[in-house]
């Protein structure tokens, strides 16, 4: 919660109280979490693969961003189990460049870089 002045202090209906929390977010190749992501080929062309395992059973968010943060497409959004998975989503109809590949479980939010080139 924000105070903004000495005024009494309003909630908005969208507050969510005082044990909301998000995700830490990660970026980069050198972090701790407690599952694995892979991005390849890297650079991609016309298909590219997202490799993760997971120590536990946990929903499972993965989304294609642009360095904007805007929303590309969704690639999955479903449970998995603990274990080690794969996944391909096709690229053709990206334009060449630098996105981002966002997987966010219950605990934490990876992202990882992908470029694409034609």
């Amino acid at each position: 919660q924000s105070v903004c002045g000495t005024q009494p202090l309003n909630e908005s209906v969208i507050t969510m109280g005082p044990d909301f929390t998000t995700p830490p977010m990660r970026f980069g190749e050198d972090v701790n979490t407690s599952f694995e992501v892979e991005v390849f080929p890297n650079p991609a062309s016309e298909n590219a693969t997202i490799s993760f395992s997971l120590d536990e059973e946990s929903q499972v968010r993965i989304a294609l961003m642009d360095v904007n943060g805007k929303l590309i497409k969704e690639i999955a959004n479903a449970k998995y189990s603990e274990g080690i998975y794969q996944l391909s989503f096709n690229s053709k109809d990206l334009s060449s460049g630098v996105y981002l590949i966002q997987l966010t479980t219950n605990e934490e939010l990876v992202s990882k870089k992908l470029v694409i080139e034609r």
